[in-house]
């Protein structure tokens, strides 16, 4: 992480939520950056990018019901 992200807090709630109003990016590193991304909840769009990966695959399942 850069000298310009680091704060005093820890952004870290609960040891797995990420949340830093002042760092700009939505998708951040993991703790362990060799795990993937995760999404800074401080931002909104963090929650508009959650509910669109949960509603992909319930439309997926919603639509092979239908068809049958």
């Amino acid at each position: 992480m850069s000298e310009r992200h680091k704060t005093v807090h820890d952004p870290w709630k609960w040891g797995w939520c990420y949340h830093n109003r002042e760092d700009p990016r939505v998708w951040v590193p993991k703790k362990n950056p060799a795990a993937g991304f995760t999404l800074n909840f401080a931002h909104g769009q963090a929650y508009a990018i959650l509910l669109l990966l949960l509603m992909a695959p319930i439309m997926i399942v919603l639509l092979i019901e239908l068809l049958k």
